[in-house]
């Protein structure tokens, strides 16, 4: 069953066909769905997330997505420091990635749209003052933003 609708879907095709420049790789982290796993430790929206990312990566040849699986595929999880589910990272143009963890809830999905067409583009919808003083930090930086629904 499709998530999105096909007025949807011919719109956010569209939106990836005339925005997108370079391809965007997203990398998916959840758990293999299981009857066995307990209750309190199922991971309760990863397997909507995936459904969401394979429709959405789905609508463009630019985008393509690789699942990795707690457990599994410990490797990846450490490859790209990830150690919580669901997480989704979003890989662009250069060194432009955007790591997510949790669920993204409709409100956030026009940035995650947005996100996928700027790392698409290799740039950041940032005043020009503001990526000149970015400029000026020389280490890794890990900036962390929590968004809670209202």
């Amino acid at each position: 069953m499709a998530l999105l609708s096909e007025e949807e879907q011919h719109f956010f095709r569209r939106i990836f066909e005339t925005e997108m420049v370079d391809e965007v790789k997203v990398i998916y982290f959840t758990q293999k769905p299981s009857p066995i796993i307990k209750p309190e430790e199922k991971c309760q929206f990863c397997e909507d997330i995936q459904a969401m990312w394979e429709e959405i990566t789905g609508l463009s040849d630019k985008l393509s997505l690789e699942v990795y699986y707690l457990d599994q595929d410990n490797d990846k999880f450490f490859e790209h420091w990830v150690d919580k589910i669901p997480a989704s990272i979003l890989l662009g143009k250069g060194q432009s990635r955007l790591r997510y963890f949790g669920v993204f809830s409709m409100r956030e999905f026009p940035i995650v749209i947005e996100a996928i067409i700027a790392l698409s583009k290799g740039e950041a919808a940032l005043l020009d003052e503001t990526k000149e003083e970015l400029k000026s930090v020389e280490n890794y930086t890990d900036v962390h933003v929590y968004v809670t629904p209202p």
